[in-house]
């Protein structure tokens, strides 16, 4: 049966595998170590108080939030009843002049085209008038004789300037 000492001295001198069965055995020969019904009986309570702490602690965290939360919006609906009917009441008021505002303008609007609708049917009895169409037609032929005009002139006038 080989003992510590041995392994020890097979280690020192370098001699490795004898080292590791040495160490094997020495290990193999170890007694089982068991733990006695007091401490497994010690462990089993104090597992069960730790879980039965964790549970209570969890419960007095959830009331104490639910209270809080409570407590916030109750507070947060007496402080804040003023302010949510005057948002409510300018909230109609804007709606109403909305309201108000898209009706003149869509009157306002169908005024402004009926306006168009007329000045544009003027116009149009204008231009389609056998004395406009007339009229026209002159005003376009003094403009072509004006241009012809032009023309001649520049004409004669480059002419004597490219003799020099």
């Amino acid at each position: 049966m080989p003992n510590e000492r041995q392994w020890l001295q097979a280690e020192q001198s370098g001699q490795e595998e004898l080292a590791e069965r040495i160490f094997a055995r020495v290990v193999a020969e170890l007694p089982p170590i068991e733990p006695g019904t007091g401490f497994v009986n010690r462990t089993v309570q104090r597992a069960w108080q730790a879980r039965t702490r964790r549970r209570h602690v969890r419960c007095v965290a959830l009331i104490a939030a639910a209270l809080f939360i409570t407590i916030a919006a109750v507070g947060s609906i007496y402080e804040l009843t003023a302010l949510a009917m005057g948002l409510v009441v300018r909230g109609t008021l804007v709606f109403s002049h909305g309201l108000v505002c898209l009706l003149t303008s869509a009157g306002e609007g169908a005024r402004w085209w009926w306006i168009a609708a007329r000045i544009g049917a003027a116009v149009r009895d204008t231009i389609a008038a056998p004395s406009a169409a007339a009229s026209v037609a002159a005003a376009e032929m003094v403009g072509l004789l004006a241009i012809y005009a032009f023309q001649r002139l520049l004409g004669a006038d480059l002419d004597r300037h490219k003799k020099r």
